[in-house]
């Protein structure tokens, strides 16, 4: 995968406490799943991450929105992933814990079929 960014965790940052990032690949082999239950052959796909920092420093809490596009075999548009949410660390001495909430939406162009789901979860980077 290609990332463009710096900084950390390859993302960059701008003076506004903003950080974004873009990234593609392929996906040389490993099938997928569509929003009709049938596999398919994935192939380039496309990413952007955009979070917003806004409880102290380090950065305790943010904000952020990632997107992803998906194609079938090797460019036709596929699946369209979009995550939208808030994450907080809530321990000072352990930053790499975060707290995520959030909503995550999954839209299949093949079968013109989306669906939308909360979700609650634990990231943890290392």
């Amino acid at each position: 995968m290609i990332v463009l960014g710096h900084g950390d965790a390859l993302v960059g940052r701008d003076c506004t406490g903003a950080r974004k990032y873009a990234g593609a690949g392929y996906y040389l082999s490993k099938d997928l799943v569509d929003q009709a239950g049938h596999r398919f052959h994935p192939g380039l796909f496309a990413e952007l991450g955009w979070y917003y920092d806004f409880w102290g420093t380090p950065e305790r809490a943010s904000v952020f929105t990632e997107a992803q596009l998906i194609a079938k075999d090797p460019v036709t548009g596929k699946l369209f992933n979009h995550d939208l949410g808030l994450g907080v660390r809530p321990f000072t001495r352990f930053l790499n814990l975060e707290l995520r909430l959030g909503i995550e939406s999954v839209y299949d162009f093949g079968v013109s079929k989306g669906r939308v789901l909360p979700y609650g979860g634990i990231r943890v980077t290392f």
